[in-house]
């Protein structure tokens, strides 16, 4: 039995070539809400998840996050057509902030229900105030949970 290390991570052109189709087809949901994305900016956003993963030092194993994270916002009051591609990314960015600040405590279906909740009643639809307030508080909660645990 073979168990080099690179085959068992499928090649980075075929899953970000997946993840862009999984982000294309949240089109026909999104077009019920005035919002679609072309292939360029759902390239944009693979890159930006990419990125995203990076800067925090992370790896995903399994399915992407981002077309859950599409669905939910795609809903939302405040995100505007010429915005949507941009907004997506910086949730992204959001998401994985939250991921690594709250110790991983939290599910992705979780981290991108509160986000949701927050950007839509608490932070007024501003990507500044979800990450720089209410997502902060958040995690500082979190953490501060967890450090209480540990020292009990």
């Amino acid at each position: 039995m073979n168990f080099d290390l690179v085959t068992l991570f499928q090649s980075d052109d075929f899953q970000i070539e997946k993840v862009k189709s999984e982000i294309l087809d949240t089109n026909v949901k999104s077009a019920e809400y005035g919002l679609m994305l072309s292939e360029q900016e759902a390239e944009m956003i693979v890159r930006a998840d990419i990125d995203a993963l990076s800067e925090q030092e992370r790896i995903n194993f399994g399915e992407s996050m981002v077309p859950k994270m599409i669905e939910k916002f795609m809903q939302s009051s405040y995100i505007a057509p010429s915005e949507y591609a941009e907004t997506i990314a910086e949730l992204i960015d959001i998401f994985y902030e939250v991921k690594e600040e709250s110790y991983d405590i939290l599910t992705d279906d979780e981290i991108i229900d509160v986000m949701y909740s927050f950007f839509e009643h608490k932070s007024g639809g501003s990507l500044e105030v979800l990450r720089n307030r209410d997502m902060e508080e958040l995690c500082r909660s979190i953490r501060n949970k967890a450090n209480r645990i540990n020292y009990i």
